[in-house]
């Protein structure tokens, strides 16, 4: 006779949760990233529960289970973590394979695109203000905002290839004003074609990619660094310790921001009726749009340098001596360039590469989903794959598919460079970045956005624009946020910077990992409280105010470094210095003897009597295509307005026929 079971002895059934991890840009071998993180999520579970365990499962997925086509490699294991009666399977959805690598020359090209259209959309928005109700969309905001982004990028080359060759003033303050002046008229004809092209597309419904920084400019700028490559450098490097100055003025006020997850210091978030429909906005300060617009600056200026250093590890490996040298240039350029910098653009840029990487991440999430012993998904995602796992949960995941996911946590992300370079992603404009309306996912769902003051790839602040604000006053009593909105966490700012989430045991793994536990609500991700400012002294104002003593502060001792480096008792070492540049300017033209003497005849053709004629004309054809260019934009403009005033005219005159009979 067989003994019953004593109720009190049964297992209970464990409740498993499933994280998926998606990696970001870069080459990187299978697990790399899933190693990664249970290196910061295994001492969070262990520090919540001692008695965990950590194992291998082979025997999750069926036999042959691939998440993508083109995976050659079985990747059908999951590392199980059980604590008491709860499981957590952790997968890493490896994507590598689906990503054809772009050639550098390509990545470099893509990111020029992007970067120059980022760095164009945040003067726009510092000059006319981002003001979503009324949003400037005039020719007069288009022509302003790409002269000046014309004019502060070729400022400083122009004074390079300029100064001290065809000026014929001894003053610097004069040498300055002509410099700007003749900067300023080239930067008027260039952006002239590129805002009527702007403005026509614009008032189209389908938009075409809307136009960026011509390449010449690309090359302009790599002229100028190889003409002075020390002023060039000296130049890029004021604007570094600019940024500086801004982000640690932006740390120290932190504490004293408006908003509990953001120093973004939007004035108020407002309501209106725009055709009968009720819609939201926001208008933000300028002055907090500057570390945006700082980063990109430095890094339109420092394209033009790894454009020259490929060129140059070409040009090395066709030598002797020096071939190994560009061999080993070359695969650190290329696997910068093509590798992770070519992995943003190109899943960016390329429709059909985007897709298969997202096939891949959606597969797994599918298999999870529909798999009998899971309760609950958890997504944790770094750098490019947030952009990844954004667009596959927000917008290509069936409805069905999103009830069980309860955590979408992003670290490191990609996701504000993407919406700003939105409009020139694709040959037809689509809003991908951030797509609306926002899904409806779990009713435990929560976004948590990771980022940090020292993490360029953020852009030095949280995923703001990806908050949905579906209730403002005075239409509504407060402010509401779309429940699938992120919260933006700043986590400490570590030389690690873009690395330093998957270590941060405290503000990001231990809370995430008592959410997937069950907690859906950690203490450490509550808002921490705010400080308070005197009512004629905004946040705002005191950014302004930290950020000029700083600068005074860097460029202090930037200049003080100058002074001690101009002192006669350095007089030796400098010495020492110029041996040996002048040695490498030797060896140079002892292996390139040809390349040398054009460089050499380059020069001096710039301080020629002939070149100051050959800019002469320049300035004069110039002056005459920026008058030609104001002539014809005014008359077109006078032909479109007598033009609409004849329809209404018209209209009028028919209506009026209409009612006459």
């Amino acid at each position: 006779m067989t003994k019953a079971k004593d109720p009190s002895t049964s297992v209970k059934p464990l409740s498993t949760s499933v994280i998926l991890v998606v990696k970001g840009a870069g080459l990187q071998k299978s697990d790399d990233t899933l190693d990664v993180f249970l290196n910061g999520f295994w001492p969070a579970i262990k520090s919540l529960d001692p008695l965990a365990t950590l194992r291998q499962r082979h025997d999750i997925f069926p036999s042959g289970y691939r998440s993508s086509p083109h995976d050659t490699g079985a990747h059908n294991h999951v590392a199980e973590i059980q604590s008491g009666d709860h499981r957590i399977w952790i997968k890493e959805a490896f994507w590598d394979s689906d990503l054809i690598e772009s050639s550098s020359l390509t990545a470099l090209q893509r990111e020029w695109r992007m970067a120059t259209y980022a760095f164009g959309s945040a003067i726009h928005d510092l000059w006319f203000g981002l003001n979503t109700q009324r949003r400037q969309k005039s020719l007069w905001s288009y022509l302003t905002s790409f002269t000046m982004m014309y004019w502060l990028v070729l400022i400083l080359p122009t004074w390079l290839i300029v100064k001290e060759r065809v000026l014929p003033f001894e003053s610097t303050l004069s040498q300055i004003v002509l410099v700007a002046a003749i900067s300023l008229i080239i930067a008027l004809v260039v952006a002239t074609p590129a805002a009527l092209e702007t403005r026509r597309l614009t008032a189209l419904g389908d938009l075409a990619r809307l136009p960026a920084m011509s390449n010449w400019v690309l090359f302009f700028l790599a002229a100028a660094f190889l003409l002075s490559p020390l002023r060039y450098l000296w130049g890029v490097g004021v604007l570094a310790l600019l940024q500086l100055a801004l982000l640690r003025a932006r740390a120290i006020a932190w504490p004293y921001r408006q908003f509990a997850n953001s120093d973004t210091d939007t004035k108020d978030y407002y309501s209106y009726l725009e055709d009968g429909r009720k819609r939201f906005g926001r208008r933000d300060l300028p002055i907090m749009r500057l570390s945006q617009l700082f980063y990109r600056y430095i890094v339109v200026l420092g394209l033009p340098i790894a454009f020259i250093g490929l060129t140059a590890a070409r040009l090395l490996k066709w030598t002797r001596v020096l071939g190994s040298v560009g061999e080993v240039l070359e695969s650190v350029l290329t696997m910068v360039l093509g590798s992770v910098l070519g992995d943003v653009v190109t899943y960016a840029m390329d429709p059909a590469q985007a897709h298969h990487v997202r096939c891949a991440v959606e597969t797994d999430l599918r298999f999870f989903h529909d798999h009998p012993d899971v309760a609950d998904l958890h997504v944790f995602a770094h750098s490019q794959g947030t952009a990844i796992t954004f667009e596959v949960l927000f917008h290509h995941l069936p409805d069905d598919y999103r009830r069980k996911i309860k955590t979408y946590i992003t670290i490191g992300s990609v996701l504000s460079y993407y919406h700003q370079t939105n409009p020139i992603l694709d040959s037809v404009y689509i809003r991908r970045f951030p797509v609306r309306p926002y899904p409806i996912f779990n009713q435990d769902f929560k976004w948590m956005n990771f980022w940090n003051l020292v993490d360029p790839i953020t852009e030095f602040y949280g995923l703001d624009e990806y908050n949905i604000i579906v209730g403002a006053p005075p239409l509504d009593p407060d402010v509401k946020r779309h429940p699938s909105s992120p919260t933006n966490i700043k986590t400490r700012a570590t030389p690690e910077n873009h690395s330093e989430y998957w270590g941060n045991i405290d503000l990001v793994q231990r809370p995430f990992a008592k959410r997937v536990l069950g907690d859906m609500r950690p203490e450490e991700w509550a808002p921490e409280p705010l400080r308070s400012l005197p009512s004629w002294f905004s946040h705002h104002r005191y950014v302004t105010l930290l950020w000029g003593v700083w600068s005074a502060i860097f460029i202090g001792i930037a200049w003080g470094l100058s002074w001690v480096w101009q002192q006669s008792w350095l007089d030796g070492f400098r010495d020492v210095i110029r041996a040996g540049w002048l040695a490498l300017e030797e060896e140079f033209a002892r292996a390139f003897p040809d390349m040398a003497a054009l460089a050499q005849r380059i020069g001096g053709w710039f301080g020629s009597p002939s070149a100051l004629h050959v800019y002469d004309v320049i300035v004069l054809i110039t002056l005459e295509a920026v008058a030609a260019l104001i002539v014809i934009s005014f008359f077109l403009s006078f032909l479109a307005e007598t033009r609409k005033r004849m329809k209404l005219y018209r209209a009028s005159r028919s209506k009026n026929g209409s009612h006459t009979s």
